[in-house]
């Protein structure tokens, strides 16, 4: 029996698995923790129906607007465009929420170097720089 090319498959499929897995799990907490955190205990299923909703309808949308693109501009440049969208879409995300961060959350920040920044693994930042920047988001966080 030839197990080499079941081993060769395996191989970097493992690695992807076990990150990627551990990767959306630890998203979906956060998803969710936020969700319940950000939104009034009656309204948490509207949310979460509605959040789906949308999930599954550009779900939907991108597998329709992206066989039509394949189609009209073959596969290599669909996938260009795909992927060039898809970077677009991140840079606005993150100036967008550069900009929305409230004033109080970046002045009370403590400046921290590269270095330091680079060395601290888990760094958190101080207690009053969260409820502030919570705070300000009209997030309100239990101490208790």
């Amino acid at each position: 029996m030839r197990t080499a090319p079941t081993l060769t498959a395996i191989a970097p499929l493992a690695p992807q698995q076990i990150v990627g897995d551990a990767g959306h799990t630890i998203y979906q907490v956060h998803d969710r923790t936020l969700r319940q955190t950000a939104v009034a205990a009656a309204l948490v299923a509207r949310a979460d129906g509605a959040s789906r909703t949308l999930g599954y309808a550009s779900t939907l949308a991108g597998a329709i607007g992206g066989g039509w693109m394949a189609t009209l501009l073959g596969a290599r440049a669909g996938l260009t465009v795909a992927a060039s969208v898809l970077a677009l879409a991140a840079m606005v995300t993150g100036i967008r929420l550069a900009r929305a961060q409230p004033a109080s959350c970046r002045a009370s920040m403590p400046e921290v170097d590269s270095d330091t920044r680079a060395a601290a693994v888990g760094f958190r930042p101080p207690s009053h720089y969260v409820a502030g920047c919570a705070a300000g988001r009209g997030i309100s966080i239990d101490s208790t």
